[in-house]
């Protein structure tokens, strides 16, 4: 990649600039960046026969974790059918820059982008950050409230949060449930698993012991930091709601309730409405607030709302192992009128149609993206709670030094020979997409 454009991208205001530190994607270029690697740092994957051996498995750790969280981004962003509804969105607005279909009315397209693009991650006044310094036990609580529309008018848009406390409920922080929470949970335990399958390779079992413990005290610092929780509030609601002390135990099932929210359908909401059980869930009647929410959040299609009927929907230790894991999120969904194949059958209906209308845009980069996310997403089964990342179709990432042409370094991380993104152009991906960006953030400046 251009050394210009990688510069540009550490200048952007990225979505989850909080806790992709070590590397990032761009929801609005798809670029993805492992900035704390170089080439000498890739050179271990030529070495993964030795990964029992403590050296080589700690490089292994510095480096597969990362890109299996930042490829996940991609993934959940392309080959899922919340993905497929972001890039055509996207498509629909980039088309409407001087390039291509600029007809004025038009352009609300690159509005509606714009605005969905803001409610990945909801605005500050939604999160507030207690005074408080604390180290004890945390107390979550889910809340629910409701959404300001754009004339400042409260909306009849639900949103979920967690409330979260000290033991004598002085507030820690109150967080919203937002999309990013969802990605970033589902993107959190890709990696937390790809760790573990590292670590368990190792020989020495006191080494393994060492560094286990270690991973599980990265882990609890991250949740337990306060300016961070709209990141970490999906892992908390389960362990929460769950009684749950082994939060990498309660991974499986967030990585399982990810899956299935972020491929839920219109019908899957409708379904859920149409059904009506989910007040049995709460034990509430239609009058009661609650339900009045949780309809609102439905109706509004709000993945955040959704996850939270999964949760409260779980049986007891649900948590486990995987395959309780798989079978109480089966039990949850059926407590909703659901069930994992119905998830699949309409997510593979909505992909299809998403994909159909975006397989004739203009704008080629899309179209290399749309052609391999419906390849990976036909690949995913979403009752795994693992991804084979070595099946799947996965650009080049940038990382932090030059190549022999004094360019920044490019490199693949997974092996596959049938990868169609393998020769994917970043600089092309870039200068097309930034260039819709600029022009949906131009626009949607203008409409006062």
């Amino acid at each position: 990649m251009k050394k210009e454009y990688y510069e540009e991208i550490f200048k952007r205001n990225r979505i989850l600039y909080q806790v992709d530190t070590l590397g990032s994607f761009d929801f609005s270029t798809y670029i993805i960046s492992l900035e704390s690697l170089n080439l000498n740092s890739l050179k271990v994957l030529n070495e993964k026969e030795k990964s029992h051996e403590h050296e080589t498995n700690s490089k292994l750790r510095v480096v597969l974790p990362l890109a299996v969280h930042e490829y996940t981004h991609f993934i959940d962003s392309s080959a899922t059918v919340w993905g497929i509804n972001h890039l055509c969105l996207m498509n629909e607005a980039y088309l409407t820059n001087r390039k291509y279909e600029h007809k004025e009315n038009l352009f609300y397209k690159a509005k509606k982008f714009h605005r969905h693009i803001q409610k990945i991650k909801y605005p500050k006044y939604y999160s507030v950050i207690g005074n408080i310094d604390y180290t004890g036990r945390w107390i979550g609580v889910p809340t629910m409230g409701k959404i300001f529309n754009s004339q400042g008018e409260i909306s009849n848009e639900s949103i979920m949060f967690m409330r979260f406390s000290t033991i004598d409920y002085q507030e820690i922080a109150r967080t919203p449930i937002s999309a990013v929470s969802i990605l970033e949970a589902s993107a959190m335990a890709s990696e937390i698993f790809k760790d573990i399958e590292i670590l368990k390779k190792l020989e020495d079992k006191e080494i393994y012991k060492f560094e286990n413990q270690e991973s599980n005290k990265k882990v609890l610092s991250f949740i337990y930091n306060k300016e961070l929780t709209e990141y970490s509030a999906c892992v908390h609601m389960v362990a929460n709601h769950q009684g749950c002390t082994d939060v990498l135990n309660a991974f499986y099932l967030v990585k399982l309730i990810t899956n299935v929210v972020l491929n839920a359908s219109d019908k899957v909401f409708e379904k859920v409405l149409v059904k009506n059980k989910f007040k049995k869930i709460f034990d509430i009647n239609e009058e009661h607030e609650q339900f009045i929410r949780l309809k609102e959040g439905l109706e509004s299609k709000n993945i955040g709302v959704l996850y939270y009927l999964i949760v409260f929907g779980l049986p007891e230790y649900s948590y486990l192992n995987s395959k309780v894991a798989r079978n109480a999120v089966s039990i949850s969904l059926k407590k909703l009128g659901l069930s994992f194949q119905y998830v699949k059958d309409t997510a593979k209906k909505e992909f299809n149609k998403k994909y159909n209308e975006i397989s004739k845009t203009s704008i080629s980069q899309i179209k290399d993206l749309a052609k391999t996310s419906i390849k990976n997403f036909n690949s995913i089964d979403i009752e795994n709670h693992i991804l084979s990342f070595d099946n799947l179709d996965l650009p080049k990432v940038i990382l932090n030094d030059f190549d022999e042409n004094d360019d920044i370094a490019e490199s693949l991380i997974f092996t596959n020979d049938s990868n169609d993104l393998s020769t994917f152009n970043l600089n092309s991906c870039y200068e097309e997409l930034k260039y819709g960006e600029t022009w949906v953030t131009k626009f949607s400046e203008s409409c006062i």
